[in-house]
């Protein structure tokens, strides 16, 4: 969830409601209240799950495609799957990772280098 999180405020999009409301579960789940603190935990992670649209349609608008093959970085299998929330995992040594960390692209990392 925080990982959608940090995306979507990267690209301005509203993500207060599930901030609120993953800080609730994190809260109730620090007293122990851990039926309470997984409700709301699940909510939180339906909320972030809404915001899924939004980064697809950004990512697409800044040059950022799901990548169609790889190679694991962890056991350098070729057997890759890649899921449009920004991360993938290996089907060989089950390495999960988030595809889309590069999400700045090109422009954005070059702009320092360049007076405005």
């Amino acid at each position: 969830v925080e990982p959608l999180i940090s995306e979507a405020e990267e690209y301005q999009v509203d993500v207060s409601e599930v901030k609120t409301v993953l800080e609730k579960a994190k809260e109730i789940l620090s007293q122990g209240d851990y039926v309470n603190g997984t409700y709301f935990a699940k909510e939180a992670e339906e909320l972030a799950k809404r915001l899924s649209p939004r980064l697809e349609e950004e990512r697409k608008r800044r040059g950022i495609a799901k990548p169609t093959e790889g190679i694991c970085g962890a056991c350098g299998s070729r057997k890759l799957e890649f899921h449009d929330d920004g991360w993938g995992k290996c089907l060989t040594c089950d390495r999960v990772f988030e595809w889309s960390a590069k999400r700045e692209g090109i422009k954005n990392k070059l702009k320092g280098f360049f007076k405005p």
